[in-house]
């Protein structure tokens, strides 16, 4: 997916370093390597965005199935508790 780039934006200057091949190789591709790189970079902070999304929706997740069995094991009186709570081992 595409993230929208505002054209009108204010463009600011960057200092990249390429290599000199792959400079030749561009510039047989294309005459604006600015539009190709600013294109490139924002599908990259959109891929970014999403990783990082999916990663706190899974930690955010995880958290809170952890709450629940440790609230679980909490509460329960039985010796066989841990069993019940997905703990896997008999409370003394």
């Amino acid at each position: 997916m595409k993230t929208a780039i505002n054209s009108e934006s204010r463009k600011r200057p960057a200092n990249l370093t390429l290599s000199e091949d792959l400079m030749v190789q561009v510039r047989g591709l294309t005459n604006n390597l600015s539009g190709v790189v600013e294109s490139l970079l924002a599908d990259y902070v959109e891929h970014e965005r999403k990783q990082r999304f999916a990663k706190a929706t899974t930690v955010d997740a995880t958290a809170a199935r952890v709450k629940v069995v440790v609230a679980s094991a909490m509460t329960c009186r039985s010796p066989y508790c841990s069993a019940k709570a997905g703990l896997g081992t008999r409370r003394s």
